[in-house]
């Protein structure tokens, strides 16, 4: 804190500022002045992105404000605002380097105080910067929550059709680089409308969950699994050999067939046919092509009793 009375006898410039008064800027361009506060309290004001300004600093009777730029000859770096109305000595470069100089006494308690005002504003930032740091863990938990509430099917907890033809293009793109074959599979809850109709619809929807949780755990890295609407369900498989697709989707038809879903202690009989189609390439004209083929070997599947894969041919 710098002596006033000393400074009183050697500089008589002042000016007021009345409570709310900007008296320096964040960014302003320098204008070789110096503060030293005769009556009142300054705010010092730091912006810390999403915190907006925070106040990292209050000074009282004997503060100096503005000193750092002006001895740096840099633009301003904080706001300063009248937290009262203020009565400061107004002092420019050239003087204020002069009575520093002439006095040590001065010139230590400023170097105190600025040791003690750099303190404040380091733990000020810190606790700024947890306070963000708590707030984009928030923000990145908020938006995973919606992105996977976006690319979930809510009854089943697989992806839904959506997911599915965003991500299917890079997954057959990909599966090319490694000289696999990709296959688009549709599957269909055989009966289904009758399974509801009989048993109702919360029968129903534990024969989706059920059928849904089995496939899905049948999947293999790199291939994909999702509810394509109603009782229908879609994949897509990358392999080096067609045997093991076939082993994939006879092991699915089988243990749809073994599900455990009991209506008033009985179980519910179920099963799903299959329809298989190859995707040329991952452009959009072939996913598509490879889907309306898929639901035509499917179609098949259907007229052929049921319970049965298809896969289709030209």
């Amino acid at each position: 804190m710098i002596n006033i009375e000393l400074l009183s006898k050697t500089w008589s410039i002042q000016q007021s500022f009345p409570k709310g008064h900007v008296i320096i800027a964040d960014g302003d361009k320098l204008d070789d002045k110096m503060y030293i506060i005769k009556e009142g309290t300054v705010g010092v004001y730091k912006n810390f992105r999403k915190q907006g300004e925070i106040c990292v600093a209050e000074l009282v009777h004997g503060d100096s404000l503005g000193e750092m730029e002006l001895f740096m000859e840099i633009d301003r770096t904080a706001t300063c605002i009248a937290e009262e109305d203020v009565t400061v000595f107004v002092i420019d470069r050239d003087h204020a380097l002069e009575f520093f100089k002439n006095e040590p006494e001065a010139t230590l308690a400023l170097i105190k105080a600025l040791c003690f005002r750099l303190a404040n504003t380091t733990k000020s930032t810190a606790k700024a910067k947890r306070e963000y740091d708590k707030d984009v863990s928030a923000l990145n938990n908020e938006v995973s929550m919606l992105e996977h509430s976006a690319n979930t099917d809510p009854l089943t907890g697989v992806f839904n059709r959506r997911f599915f033809m965003a991500s299917i293009s890079l997954l057959i793109n990909n599966a090319f680089r490694d000289n696999k074959t990709s296959y688009v599979v549709l599957m269909d809850l055989d009966h289904f409308k009758k399974i509801n109709d009989t048993y109702g619809h919360q029968v129903g929807d534990d024969v989706l969950v059920t059928f849904a949780e089995m496939a899905n755990s049948s999947m293999r890295a790199g291939d994909l699994f999702a509810r394509y609407g109603g009782e229908e369900f879609i994949m897509l498989v990358s392999c080096t050999e067609k045997e093991s697709l076939s082993t994939l989707l006879e092991r699915i038809r089988i243990n749809t067939t073994k599900m455990n879903v009991v209506f008033e202690g009985k179980a519910i009989p179920v099963s799903t046919s299959i329809g298989v189609s190859t995707v040329e390439s991952g452009s959009d004209d072939d996913i598509e092509k490879a889907i309306a083929q898929a639901d035509r070997a499917l179609y098949i599947a259907k007229n052929e009793g049921r319970n049965r894969i298809e896969y289709f041919e030209e």
